[in-house]
């Protein structure tokens, strides 16, 4: 459902950046591994997904995005950011539509870095092992949208009780 909120495009390549231990690698980073997108659209059989080892040097991931053809990036918030600034120092660019990250709330700094210097836009999932995939961040802005049919999410306050609308908490799955 993220994917279709954001326009992701299924014909397009994405690209996973997972931390692989060296050497245990089942994977060349050129080996296409089949489609990524929904199956029941026809254009998801047209995109492909790679996989590409964090241990590996930035500039390698860099470079790779653009020899790959990717239009997505799929990553936890801190790689893509140190990727960014790499990309910077070497005056490298890639040519990514958008960062689709995880694990984290990417910070400020973190979009600001990579906007322009190796993606367009940075999509966010809000996950935890206890609950999945609880939600996505807006196509329009920086709040989330609660995948209500499949978690039960609720936004307490320091003192256990439910936050007002637009107030800060702590979730309870």
């Amino acid at each position: 459902r993220s994917h279709r909120w954001w326009g992701a495009d299924w014909s397009e390549n994405i690209i996973l950046w997972q931390h692989i231990e060296p050497g245990k690698e089942k994977y060349a980073p050129d080996q296409p591994l089949g489609p990524w997108g929904n199956p029941d659209y026809e254009a998801s059989a047209k995109g492909t997904h790679f996989v590409n080892n964090t241990a590996w040097s930035l500039e390698q991931r860099i470079t790779l995005i653009d020899q790959l053809g990717a239009s997505y990036l799929t990553s936890q918030a801190n790689f893509p950011f140190s990727a960014a600034l790499e990309a910077r120092r070497l005056g490298l660019r890639a040519h990514l539509k958008s960062i689709h990250s995880h694990g984290m709330k990417p910070e400020p700094e973190f979009k600001q870095a990579v906007i322009g210097t190796i993606a367009e836009h940075w999509r966010a999932m809000y996950s935890a092992k206890e609950g999945g995939r609880m939600g996505y961040s807006c196509p329009g802005g920086d709040h989330y949208h609660i995948n209500a049919e499949t978690v039960l999410v609720e936004v307490v306050d320091d003192h256990g009780f439910p936050c007002k609308v637009g107030e800060e908490g702590r979730i309870i799955v």
